[in-house]
């Protein structure tokens, strides 16, 4: 599996469905072109849900709002969660 991390950074938003979203979001690209877009809400660590996920023509697979929960939750692969808490952890000590 290969990949890139091409954003990674905390975002806090409003649910219309409950409380103030707080959390890590990521875009990762795949070598095959693919697209997933991740998120980690506080407290979750180290899982990452996958909120959409993009062909590498750009068609949608599925799409759901950063920190959706409401749907089924589909989680990042080991290798690609472990890089992406490895990569926040990096952010989070410069900060």
């Amino acid at each position: 599996m290969q990949f890139e991390i091409n954003d990674l950074g905390r975002r806090a938003d409003n649910s219309v469905f409950g409380p103030k979203l707080d959390g890590w979001e990521a875009t990762v690209k795949f070598d095959s072109g693919e697209i997933l877009r991740l998120s980690q809400l506080d407290g979750e660590a180290p899982r990452w849900a996958v909120d959409a996920a993009f062909g590498a023509n750009g068609h949608p697979h599925w799409v759901n709002g950063f920190g959706n929960r409401t749907g089924k939750f589909r989680a990042a692969a080991d290798p690609l969660r472990d890089a992406l808490n490895a990569r926040r952890d990096e952010i989070a000590a410069r900060a």
